[in-house]
């Protein structure tokens, strides 16, 4: 009898998450709410297509797509208010585990998402 191959994931970004690691979505969304950005949070996080493409992928998934989401937010910002965002943009790790991105976030970008009350609407 022939062994039957397993569908492999084409790309990192259609690996789902494993049993014990960080799921950073939720984790992202339970920040924001404890932050005071429950409206932020309905109205452009939860329902933005890249938020939804990451739900239930493996950690540089979830990683991949909220950096794309918040590199989108700051940089529509900084057009819209001329505010600059490069040294928070680049506190969006690439690599590294989940904690540390969550700390990073937690200490940047949260206060200045409160301060400016991001995340908005893109248009």
């Amino acid at each position: 009898m022939e062994a039957q191959a397993t569908a492999q994931p084409e790309s990192i970004l259609d690996m789902p998450l494993a049993d014990g690691q960080l799921d950073l979505i939720p984790e992202v969304t339970r920040i924001m709410r404890e932050a005071g950005l429950g409206h932020e949070v309905t109205a452009a996080f939860e329902s933005n297509d890249l938020i939804a493409e990451g739900r239930g992928k493996c950690l540089d998934a979830q990683r991949f797509y909220l950096n794309r989401f918040w590199h989108q937010q700051l940089g529509g910002h900084q057009n819209r208010t001329g505010d600059n965002t490069i040294d928070y943009r680049f506190c969006l790790l690439d690599k590294g585990t989940g904690e540390s991105w969550i700390k990073h976030f937690s200490e940047m970008i949260i206060p200045f998402a409160i301060e400016k009350r991001l995340p908005a609407a893109l248009a």
